[in-house]
């Protein structure tokens, strides 16, 4: 992450506890449709339990990369990094990808 993404987390952080403190409510985006490209914190799953996560989104696509934030892998029956920029599920778990994401 450089220098410009962690001053713009900063003002946003800053401006979110802002906005709690004055008693106003903070939308939390769900995916990446209509959203500009950049890093946003997404709650994917309206549900406790599950983490909300900072991902990328680039052309309303989410871009989801547990080297920024671990809690991507929560959202994952079983996760393993096969390499430095490639993960997937264990491979003594054969699945496809509707059923590896999300449950």
């Amino acid at each position: 992450m450089n220098i410009i993404n962690i001053l713009a987390l900063y003002a946003w952080t800053c401006g979110l506890l802002l906005s709690l403190c004055h008693g106003d409510t903070i939308s939390i985006p769900s995916n990446c449709i209509g959203l500009s490209d950049g890093y946003y914190y997404l709650k994917l799953i309206d549900n406790d339990e599950y983490p909300i996560i900072y991902a990328k989104c680039s052309n309303e696509y989410l871009i989801l990369d547990p080297s920024i934030d671990d809690d991507i892998k929560s959202y994952f029956n079983s996760f393993e990094m096969y390499h430095h920029s490639v993960a997937g599920p264990s491979n003594q778990y054969p699945i496809n990808w509707e059923d590896w994401f999300f449950t």
